[in-house]
């Protein structure tokens, strides 16, 4: 991944890591390019009703492609949430929306 860009493993293989990027794209990334974790358990970003969201919330998407989601906060990166749901079988229930595209629930 390139220096501005994050991602979250969504799966694991033998010489490949599948990464969920915060464009929304996966790639393929090889184990010694991938960098190590950067921990968010404190990070936090302002959702679209000016209310902090961080690591473990509970938030539903209002805008964009995602628009009546819900997902658990896995990780916060600048104004992107990666957000996971179980009900979502794509990329193993994770997905990632701009911050200010969800409202704290």
């Amino acid at each position: 991944l390139t220096m501005p860009s994050v991602g979250v493993i969504i799966k694991l293989e033998t010489d490949v890591l599948q990464v969920l990027d915060n464009q929304g794209k996966v790639r393929a990334v090889r184990p010694s390019d991938a960098q190590p974790q950067k921990k968010s358990a404190t990070a936090v970003a302002l959702d679209g009703e000016q209310q902090t969201v961080g690591q473990g919330d509970v938030v539903k998407v209002t805008d964009g492609p995602y628009k009546g989601n819900t997902g658990t906060v896995r990780h916060v990166f600048r104004a992107f949430l990666f957000l996971y749901s179980p009900s979502r079988m794509e990329h193993s229930g994770m997905f990632v929306v701009r911050s200010r595209q969800c409202t704290l629930m």
